[in-house]
């Protein structure tokens, strides 16, 4: 029992996180570019 319920969710936590992963990556490709936009206006000030 323990054994099928912890296989479900490790296959449930693949799925979602294969679901998850653009949307995540996308996230933090923008997150990187606002990142280096600040730097940048930082250090002309």
């Amino acid at each position: 029992m323990i054994h099928s319920a912890q296989a479900w969710v490790t296959l449930n936590s693949a799925a979602i996180t294969r679901a998850f992963t653009p949307a995540l990556t996308l996230g933090a490709k923008q997150h990187y570019k606002n990142a280096k936009i600040l730097l940048r206006t930082e250090k002309t000030h």
